[in-house]
């Protein structure tokens, strides 16, 4: 028998006394509460129960819930239908909703150029000093804007005694662990408080309490609904089951249990003073299974319907149903005008920079979407912990204020990355990687970005990012450096020597930015290339070189994720002119693009790919000659045993997600394979696609916290081959 099936019998004395007394008088009936428990996912089991009230006719005249139960029965409190409120969890994205990172696609262009660089998943700040981390939490970002989207008819509302249905939620006070009963306030917010999850989101600060999720404290709020004035009190319990001990071999799972001990005990005394318990049958989902929120809506529905007859004591007529109804204080649906728009917290970012990139104007009507749109975008520059908004009413005026969080761990900004690879048969490189940014340097935004390589190759570069207008649409970047690269020399198919480039000089580009998808930058840069022997074979070219000229690079990003897009294109395109006229030693033009598509049906990716680059009719420099071979680059051949003044690429791939991995070690593992055809030529005489190398090769990777790791074999029909294992390679 399921604990708790049947109602306390001081409860049924109590309910029935109520419906007796109130039987005596027409209109007069009994107060109906609502206790929506806490349980993660299987909290939209709540709306199954909300559904079958209504079409029973039966009123709920106050809601009190805990966690989830906090969210399904704030929205349904503040107006929103059954129906409404299960649109809008089967259509969110959980994955993204319960993440703060900011998707690939919306990260500012700069942004986007630091995920590609150093794509592990570290993110730090830097001052006085000494690295400092994030707190480990996540403000729970994305998730409170759902919240405050839905809400927006009575965000206006701060009693929430005024709401269309009476609510309060349930949170626990972190340093006393005592629950806290919220009734006033920004409801969005008190919702968020009441679903902290310890360990998942950081806690929130209210009325100078801190707090957590309330599951800790009161995970199904039945005295609190008491309180309220109901005379009959309904308990949905959705909370955890205790694991067994075959299922207790983790730290993690015994964590885990310990906290759902200290849940069902506090839940078990709450369900004692209830007059009805309902336990939809949802052991076999986890707190965190939101993926199977529609599945969790249809078997508590099921369940529902065979509870009817448990509930149907407390229904009343039709008509008299639809005075209770239409006698709440509704809150239009409608968009309200906003009359002004304010911009408060930040101490970094220039309000102008904002301003320049919000499309929400006041005099118009507020318009969820775009807000979202907004928040969105200013969300990408990666200058925020968290963004909230809320509507005042101040002498008849409605004003949106936004609200802007700096991460407290910047403005300077430390990434570290690996790149390594290895194809077992003595053609290796060892890099570790550094990037220090310091950010909001002036109102415009500008950014000092220092990148050093340490390793095989070696590598400094630093470069000044100026934008002109707040917009950040415009920009001019001075820039220094000194990049040591190591070149293998081959002879044919036998590789004769490890040749030294080093390059130091200094660059000035001005440029464009095209939202955040795109980069267009041309300028001139001047300074010394010097070739040097590691090893093998002495060399018969000058040792060392003047460099200067002319250049110009645009990049487009359209992908989904730096590493394994699923969606998306991806295009570089770069041109250089070595001129005379600024010093070098070499006349030469060179222009070289590369391009991606990225199609995905279901779990299944499609790679389609094409490079290729020419200079033009003239012999390139060895330094700057373009190179193929090694992995994802004509795979089965060595790195640089293929290389020339023009070549032609193309790829078809394909890879398939096999595995996801835990949020702790990183996101998804994949398997796929490769088809590469190619050639590089020396000059347009040689040039013939009749010719062109083919490589077929298969591998297994995975996104990790190291960045993305790879395994892989390539074969040729010449009968090269080989295998890789890299760290930091991507597509």
């Amino acid at each position: 028998m399921t604990l708790f099936s049947h109602p306390h019998p001081r409860a049924v004395l109590r309910a029935t006394l109520a419906i007796a007394l109130c039987a005596t008088v027409a209109e007069a009936r009994p107060k109906i509460g609502v206790a929506l428990g806490g349980g993660g996912a299987r909290g939209a089991a709540h709306i199954a129960v909300l559904r079958l009230l209504e079409e029973m006719h039966i009123p709920v005249d106050y809601i009190a819930g805990t966690s989830m139960g906090a969210v399904v029965g704030g929205l349904y409190a503040s107006g929103l239908t059954p129906d409404e409120i299960e649109k809008a969890l089967t259509e969110t994205d959980w994955s993204d909703a319960l993440s703060d990172r900011t998707r690939y696609r919306d990260l500012a262009y700069r942004r986007k150029e630091d995920e590609k660089r150093y794509l592990t998943a570290i993110d730090a700040g830097f001052r006085k000093g000494r690295i400092v981390l994030p707190r480990g939490l996540q403000s729970g970002q994305k998730l409170r804007f759902l919240l405050q989207s839905y809400l927006i008819p009575v965000a206006t509302v701060h009693d929430f005694s005024k709401l269309p249905i009476p609510f309060k939620a349930v949170a626990a006070d972190i340093e006393t662990g005592e629950a806290v009963v919220l009734d006033h306030g920004n409801l969005a917010e008190v919702i968020r408080a009441s679903m902290s999850i310890p360990g998942v989101f950081s806690p929130i600060e209210l009325d100078g309490k801190l707090l957590v999720d309330g599951g800790v404290a009161n995970n199904v709020p039945v005295d609190v609904v008491s309180a309220m004035g109901a005379d009959v009190v309904i308990a949905v319990d959705v909370g955890s089951p205790l694991m067994k001990r075959e299922q207790l071999g983790s730290f993690l799972a015994v964590t885990s249990q310990v906290l759902t001990i200290l849940t069902r005990q506090n839940a078990e005394r709450q369900l004692g003073g209830a007059d009805i318990v309902l336990q939809p049958p949802l052991a076999g989902f986890e707190t965190m299974a939101f993926d199977q929120v529609r599945k969790i809506i249809d078997i508590s529905t099921e369940y529902m319907r065979q509870q009817a007859a448990r509930l149907e004591h407390l229904a009343i007529h039709q008509e008299t149903y639809a005075k209770v109804i239409n006698g709440r204080p509704w809150h239009e649906k409608t968009n309200p005008s906003i009359d002004s728009v304010s911009i408060e917290g930040s101490e970094r970012v220039d309000k102008r920079v904002i301003r320049s990139r919000l499309t929400t104007r006041a005099g118009e009507p507020f318009d969820g979407e775009r807000l979202r749109r907004d928040i969105t975008r200013l969300y990408g520059l990666d200058d925020f912990q968290e963004i909230t908004f809320s509507l005042r009413e101040e002498e008849g005026r409605r004003g949106l204020v936004l609200n802007f969080r700096d991460k407290p761990w910047g403005p300077t900004y430390v990434r570290f990355g690996i790149n390594t690879s290895d194809d077992l048969k003595g053609s290796s490189t060892y890099n570790f990687v550094m990037s220090v940014t310091k950010t909001r340097m002036n109102a415009l935004g500008a950014e000092w970005r220092t990148d050093l390589r340490i390793g095989q190759d070696f590598g400094v570069v630093s470069e000044f990012y100026q934008p002109l207008d707040f917009r950040g649409r415009f920009f001019v970047v001075p820039t220094v450096f000194f990049i040591n690269n190591t070149f293998a020399v081959f002879k044919g198919e036998r590789r004769t020597a490890r040749l030294d480039v080093t390059q130091r000089g200094l660059g000035l580009d001005f440029g464009r930015q095209f939202g955040e998808w795109a980069e267009f930058r041309a300028g001139v840069y001047r300074g010394k290339a010097n070739e040097s022997v590691n090893t093998g074979d002495p060399i018969d070219r000058p040792r060392s070189l003047d460099v200067g000229g002319f250049q110009s690079r645009l990049v487009i990003t359209r992908v989904d994720a730096p590493t394994f897009p699923s969606s998306g294109t991806g295009f570089a395109a770069i041109y250089r002119r070595s001129s005379r006229s600024f010093g070098a030693s070499d006349d030469y033009s060179k222009l070289g693009a590369t391009g991606d598509v990225f199609i995905t049906r279901g779990k299944q990716t499609l790679i389609i790919g094409a490079a290729g680059g020419t200079g033009f009719g003239s012999d390139l420099p060895f330094y700057d000659e373009f190179r193929l071979g090694g992995l994802l680059n004509l795979s089965a051949f060595p790195e640089g045993q293929i290389h020339g003044s023009r070549f032609a690429l193309f790829r078809l791939g394909t890879y398939r997600r096999i595995h996801t991995l835990s949020g702790y070690f990183g996101k998804n593992v994949y398997a796929g394979g490769l088809f590469e055809t190619g050639k590089a030529w020396q000059s347009s005489d040689e040039s013939n696609l009749k010719d062109l190398q083919r490589s077929v090769g298969i591998f297994i990777g995975a996104d990790t916290v190291l960045g993305p790791v790879i395994v892989a074999y390539a074969r040729a029909e010449t009968g090269h081959d080989r295998v890789y294992f890299t760290i930091g390679k991507t597509f």
